[in-house]
């Protein structure tokens, strides 16, 4: 998502205020909300979340990301509930949790740009820009990785390809397109 030379953001504000009780259904978000520094705001997580460890020690499981425990999640009242939409949350159980009344965010990047939206759209919801230069840094890293590919087809060469791990079990990778 660029507009010239330029990053074009889709910034949303599913809740009016900035959340200070969060339950993640979505792993990868999980680890996010922690890196960047807003483990302290989760108050609930799935059994998928593992990582990292030591932050997520002592909090509530609801459930697995298919399928989390409604009741339970409406019983904390969470500030919003982070969900995905490209199958790791159900349709029925994100319309579920919304019947409750909970405010659901649901994400579902399908490129590396698009992680890079959701990152900055979760530090401006939250009003913490702690991990900007952090954020900002991963996304040099990118911009310079996609310039070296784009130089060196043009000098005829094969193109830099770069393999993005996302998680273990099951095996997902970070493609061209999206996510496998």
């Amino acid at each position: 998502m660029t507009d010239g030379d330029h990053y074009a953001y889709g910034l949303e504000r599913p809740v009016d205020t900035p959340p200070e009780r969060i339950v993640s259904l979505v792993p990868a978000m999980t680890e996010s909300l922690v890196d960047l520094g807003l483990g302290g705001r989760l108050i609930a997580v799935t059994t998928a979340c593992a990582h990292p460890a030591e932050s997520l020690a002592g909090l509530p499981r609801v459930g697995a990301p298919a399928s989390p425990d409604i009741a339970r999640i409406a019983a904390l009242a969470p500030d919003l509930v982070l969900a995905c939409d490209d199958g790791i949350n159900p349709p029925e159980d994100i319309a579920a949790l919304r019947a409750t009344g909970l405010n659901v965010w649901v994400n579902a990047p399908h490129s590396v740009q698009e992680v890079f939206n959701l990152l900055w759209n979760t530090m401006y919801l939250c009003d913490e820009t702690a991990m900007v230069p952090r954020v900002r840094q991963i996304e040099y890293m990118a911009d310079w990785l996609r310039a070296m590919s784009e130089q060196r087809r043009q000098r005829g060469e094969a193109g830099m390809r770069v393999a993005a791990l996302l998680g273990r079990d099951p095996l997902i990778a970070a493609g061209g397109e999206g996510y496998t």
